[in-house]
């Protein structure tokens, strides 16, 4: 049994408790742990780490009380090891390997010894090459975990050779109970379009509220804007990015089109959405446009991002992308 105190800080994910609760009978010794951005991974890991490292000799593990799981909820426990890519590489093979090597030491206190890829996404296939002696032949005590968003980015010699669970979005009943919970100052109406904006995720939900980033503000303006055909909105709001950077002007561009490539794909009924984040955004640019039209569009917006690096000033190349894109709303499109 998990105590209560501890199941509350992974709300939902049924599949994950059963899998953590059998993990105390046949503890597994690789497994990923995989699902979108914000919906627990980490939590997820770290509350079966515990569990691993746990000394209570009781029925409830982690029991949560006992020096082992305290160290664990501090993350200072000697025997999880978590290990994080390179900001510019990934995880390397060198760092794989000396994983690998340092995995067949013995453990410091516990009766496991815990290893967590954080950013899974982020192993090459070299360095998963390199990781799969400790997947084939790890020693009795040894536990990896491996945190992914996209498990079909793992390959298949590393899957095979793991349990599997996925972590699943929060029913939108639960997300915006326990958003209230954390955010007491805000409106239900906030409540409500952070949740909306959230596609599941209490951490996207929370990062919603506490102000989403300011090149995200500008491409929703600038959608939003083009779906009311409302040129001095357009403007404004491009314009207000004026003294972004080029990376940052790139990023806007490519989300304008993320966004309008979202509504010309519901309209002809292709692929799921880049962006689930801007469903409402590219809700109403659906609702606005015909697909000939959003077709327009998107190619015009990837044409602003292309040649982001080509303008010599942010202006020339605001002013250029206004006027270009406002002109696909008012031509005539059969």
């Amino acid at each position: 049994m998990i105590p209560a105190a501890l199941r509350r800080r992974l709300r939902g994910n049924d599949a994950f408790w059963q899998f953590l609760e059998s993990a105390m009978d046949s503890p597994p010794h690789a497994c990923i742990i995989s699902g979108p951005a914000g919906t627990g991974k980490k939590t997820a890991a770290h509350l079966l780490a515990q569990a691993l490292v746990c000394t209570s000799d009781g029925a409830e593990r982690p029991c949560g009380v006992c020096a082992a799981c305290r160290k664990a909820e501090k993350d200072i426990h000697p025997d999880i090891i978590t290990l994080h890519r390179d900001n510019k590489t990934g995880y390397s093979v060198e760092a794989v390997r000396a994983a690998r090597q340092a995995l067949y030491v013995m453990p410091n206190e516990g009766r496991h010894k815990v290893y967590l890829f954080a950013e899974g996404d982020d192993l090459s296939p070299a360095a998963q090459n390199a990781m799969l002696k400790m997947l084939e032949e790890p020693p009795d005590y040894a536990a990896i975990f491996i945190l992914c968003e996209n498990p079909a980015s793992l390959l298949e010699t590393v899957r095979s050779r793991c349990a599997e669970v996925r972590m699943e979005p929060l029913p939108t009943g639960t997300l915006r109970e326990l958003l209230a919970q954390r955010a007491p100052e805000a409106s239900p109406e906030e409540l409500d379009e952070a949740v909306r904006s959230a596609n599941g995720s209490l951490g996207e939900a929370i990062a919603f509220l506490a102000g989403a980033p300011e090149t995200e503000r500008v491409a929703l303006a600038c959608c939003s804007a083009l779906a009311a055909a409302d040129e001095a909105a357009l403007y404004a709001a491009y314009f207000s990015a004026e003294r972004f950077s080029r990376e940052d002007l790139e990023t806007v561009f490519g989300m304008v089109a993320g966004i309008i490539g979202d509504a010309l794909a519901q309209r002809t009924g292709g692929l799921p959405p880049a962006f689930p984040q801007f469903a409402e955004a590219s809700g109403r640019l659906r609702a606005s446009f015909s697909p000939a039209r959003l077709a327009r569009l998107y190619r015009q917006a990837r044409k602003a991002y292309d040649n982001a690096a080509l303008y010599l000033t942010p202006g020339n190349l605001l002013a250029a992308t206004t006027a270009e894109l406002f002109a696909v709303v008012t031509a005539r499109i059969r």
